[in-house]
């Protein structure tokens, strides 16, 4: 283990002088009550001297900062910007505090994020399909790197129009909005000043064959980023191996943690500090991101680094990614049940009595788009569903896909099992017989 701290540790998070900030930002957390008192729990004593300290400091995940989050002991005053944070699909909301420091820090790891993939101050630039969350500080980044920043806004053919008109060169969007506008102008047989598209939220499957689409129809090279809103963006598709990525050598240390011995690993979960967080620091922030790192000691990328990735093998948890939201399917499954069910108040007795109806939930795939289906059992609906808004507006605000009810007879639901399946891309052989049939008689399943 000392090892893999010496030389893993430092060589995946590049920079040597990451230690001696890292230091810095552990002595800071001291004085937030969240972390102090979890130290003091299970006797840490207030110094650190080697990278192998780090492994005694306990793990942080977002669902920590829903009960407490550190404003305790700080002036408001010190709060320059703050990111709006939900662990799950509830209402429940916390924040993730910057002060003036950490703010331009942000700045400067966005900033060299776009270096690195190769922005420059000749590029007109566009943030699509993000919160003011992430947008802000990126096109502040954008801006201090001499760049142009143009923001579009309105429904999606506005934007795709607007790309061409504008002359826009450099775009940092999602996956599926990607895909929609190479078909717009594909379709149309448009010409765009793009040479550079950035993706972010989900990893595109078929990398190599979307990046030939976006050289052939937009004339621009395809990079792919991985990060998240407590973290920015922590790691970027390799431009000399399609498919790799290079964890940012700058402003974070990394640690890859197996999830059975919780010690350093080539395979595990990716666990970040961000450096650039010195007033509110984030201490070994676990991602819930499984990776298996290959070195390569030929890349001769901009990032100093020669770990690399193949992107997110998979979820340690039960989430999955909707359009650009993690939620837990089994929640938002139960979620659509509460609102279903009980709606007023003598549902819950009613629904004693005799059994409730039958609902199903998939996600699918349409037009590069993600899907809700919900299937419900249709004699009972009648009785119980007497409006759908609650159901429209959680499937809005918690994943921003769109949303299908669809109503059917008891015999068609009461054998599909699991209740909620995410169908997004699971092979056709793989998915469950009854499944197949009851998206085959709806004609709801697309290849």
């Amino acid at each position: 283990m000392n090892y893999l701290y010496k030389n893993l540790g430092k060589s995946i998070s590049g920079n040597r002088n990451n230690f001696f900030i890292l230091k810095k930002v552990i002595f800071n957390s001291w004085n937030i009550p969240l972390y102090s008192s979890r130290y003091k729990k299970i006797g840490l004593k207030k110094y650190f001297e080697t990278i192998k300290d780090l492994s005694n400091y306990p793990l942080i995940r977002r669902k920590d900062f829903i009960k407490k989050f550190p404003f305790d002991n700080y002036k408001i005053d010190n709060i320059k910007y703050i990111f709006n944070l939900k662990s799950d699909i509830s209402p429940k909301e916390s924040c993730l505090p910057l002060s003036n420091r950490d703010f331009i820090d942000y700045t400067q790891l966005e900033c060299y994020k776009f270096q690195l993939i190769g922005v420059n101050k000749k590029d007109r630039c566009s943030i699509i399909a993000f919160s003011q969350n992430s947008m802000i500080p990126m096109a502040n980044a954008l801006m201090k790197l001499g760049a142009t920043y143009v923001p579009l806004d309105g429904d999606e053919t506005i934007i795709f129009n607007n790309i061409i008109n504008f002359k826009v060169t450099v775009i940092f969007t999602v996956p599926q909005f990607l895909y929609r506008l190479i078909d717009y102008v594909k379709l149309r047989n448009l010409k765009t000043s793009l040479r550079i598209v950035i993706t972010t939220g989900s990893k595109i499957k078929n990398f190599k064959q979307i990046a030939k689409y976006v050289k052939k129809y937009l004339g621009a090279r395809l990079m792919e980023t991985i990060g998240s809103t407590e973290l920015g963006t922590f790691a970027i598709s390799c431009k000399n191996h399609s498919g790799y990525y290079h964890f940012i050598d700058k402003y974070q240390f990394i640690e890859i943690i197996n999830p059975e011995t919780l010690n350093l690993d080539i395979k595990g979960e990716i666990v970040i500090t961000p450096l650039w967080k010195k007033d509110y620091p984030l201490i070994r922030f676990a991602t819930g991101d499984y990776i298996e790192l290959e070195k390569n000691n030929s890349c001769s990328c901009s990032c100093n680094n020669k770990w690399m990735f193949m992107g997110i093998v998979k979820r340690l948890d039960s989430t999955v990614r909707l359009e650009r939201f993690l939620l837990s399917l089994r929640e938002l499954y139960n979620q659509i049940l509460e609102l279903f069910l009980y709606q007023y108040f003598f549902d819950k007795i009613f629904w004693r009595l005799t059994n409730p109806p039958i609902v199903v939930l998939l996600l699918i795939r349409n037009s590069h788009s993600d899907k809700v289906l919900l299937f419900i059992e249709k004699g009972k609906s009648i009785i119980t569903l007497r409006k759908t808004s609650p159901i429209n507006q959680l499937i809005a605000t918690s994943s921003s896909a769109s949303l299908k009810i669809i109503y059917c007879s008891k015999s068609k639901l009461i054998d599909v099992f699991p209740k909620y399946q995410d169908l997004r891309d699971v092979a056709y052989s793989k998915i469950p017989k009854k499944t197949k049939q009851l998206l085959s008689k709806y004609k709801f399943y697309f290849l």
